[in-house]
């Protein structure tokens, strides 16, 4: 399933095509609080190159699930899909965005 996530923090981020989203699909859910993002194309964000995202729920009500419409997520860089995903290594990660994930119109 494909998603676009909308990027509100850092306010300035523009991707290769110059827009503020980034596409791609989650490719695990790790539990309720916590996914994995893989872009679709590498991005370049606070200091980070790849195409691999932790993505955590930002609000406590919001929950990923298969099929999630849209959810505020805090992105943090990975260097790959991490197999081994323990969700106490969301403290040890840089921010580095907050946006809204949203289903993709494709």
């Amino acid at each position: 399933m494909n998603y676009d996530i909308i990027i509100s923090e850092p306010w300035d981020f523009k991707n290769s095509d110059g827009s503020n989203f980034i596409s791609g699909q989650i490719i695990r859910i790790v539990n309720e609080e916590i996914a994995i993002f893989k872009c679709d194309e590498k991005v370049i964000l606070n200091g980070f190159e790849g195409d691999f995202f932790l993505l955590s729920r930002r609000f406590l009500h919001q929950r990923f699930f298969k099929g999630v419409m849209s959810i505020t997520v805090n992105g943090s860089g990975i260097s790959s899909s991490i197999e081994d995903i323990n969700p106490s290594i969301i403290n040890q990660l840089q921010l580095r965005f907050i946006g809204l994930l949203k289903r993709a119109n494709k």
